[in-house]
């Protein structure tokens, strides 16, 4: 859990800068899910863990939140351990992993930028 808004807005900036630099092709698939560790669940964004405060605060952040959500769910959960047996029961291979991290990650970029316009 984390327990901090600003402890919260490191996590979310660290790990966009993740998601970037392997949507700009700077990190591999590997070192991206390395770096990233399951960010999500990891630090339970779904907020399973936390208590009214805490979901609050991932409510606040509900973009950002979501950003690495649809990460989880749309690339995580579906990329096989390499490019072998992909669309096998939904999976995925690397290349396709990689295809997805870019469009979620220009998807959440324009969104962001639509959001500090509206500002």
């Amino acid at each position: 859990m984390i327990p901090t808004e600003s402890q919260l807005l490191e996590a979310l900036v660290a790990h966009e800068a993740l998601v970037e630099r392997c949507a700009r092709g700077e990190l591999t698939f590997a070192e991206f899910a390395a770096a990233y560790d399951n960010f999500y669940v990891r630090e339970p964004l779904d907020g399973h863990e936390s208590d009214a405060e805490g979901r609050a605060l991932l409510q606040r952040y509900e973009a950002r939140v979501a950003f690495h959500r649809d990460i989880w769910e749309q690339v995580l959960t579906k990329v096989t351990a390499g490019d072998a047996w992909p669309n096998a029961a939904g999976r995925i291979g690397h290349d396709e992993a990689m295809r997805r991290i870019r469009e979620l990650f220009a998807r959440h970029a324009a969104s962001r930028a639509d959001q500090q316009g509206g500002q």
